[in-house]
């Protein structure tokens, strides 16, 4: 995929070092509720799925 970045904003692809970052986001119950109803997501489940599951579809 090839995004052009605009005037505000800029794009890279998430890799294991923004675990912390999605993480963080994932802890805010008002993001989550358009998600998954609210859940919050543990850092185990970021590490153990979310990062292998991105990673899986990155393509450097």
């Amino acid at each position: 995929m090839n995004i052009v970045p605009s005037a505000r904003l800029s794009y890279k692809l998430m890799t294991n070092e923004d675990g912390e970052l999605l993480f963080q986001l994932d802890q805010d119950p008002d993001v989550m509720r358009f998600i998954n109803g609210g859940k919050l997501t543990s850092m185990d489940e970021i590490n153990d799925v979310f990062i292998p599951r991105m990673e899986s579809y990155s393509n450097q």
